[in-house]
């Protein structure tokens, strides 16, 4: 699972350079980061939620980590310091679930495709 995490953290590095498809980052990183992560006999729904939540926390130390050194380096006042830890927060969140999301589409993908081919064959 972490070759996955990795992989799904270095897609959502590389769209968010580009701005046309910066908010499907996470999405596109779950579609192409879960295809490294073994199922196991969890269902699709079971991995695509364990993988989704493991990218969101890695996002969330990512993003603490940027917000403390803000907050460390930079006087600003505390209403701007609430609001950035809100977005910390909408941030990790909107990961985790896109990320979970994209999986899931992938997961569910292949697996039509396995049962098209055993009813095919």
């Amino acid at each position: 699972m972490t070759r996955g995490l990795f992989i799904a953290l270095a897609i959502m590095a590389g769209c968010g350079v580009l701005p046309l498809i910066q908010a499907f980052g996470p999405f596109i990183a779950g579609y192409f980061g879960i295809r490294s992560v073994p199922g196991g006999d969890a269902t699709s729904m079971v991995v695509a939620v364990k993988f989704g939540a493991l990218v969101g926390a890695a996002a969330a130390a990512i993003l603490v980590t940027a917000a403390l050194i803000v907050m460390l380096t930079i006087n600003m006042p505390n209403h701007i310091g609430a609001l950035m830890w809100i977005g910390v927060g909408v941030a990790a969140s909107y990961a985790a679930s896109m990320c979970g999301l994209g999986a899931l589409y992938q997961l569910r993908k292949l697996e039509a495709a396995r049962l098209a081919g055993e009813t095919a064959g």
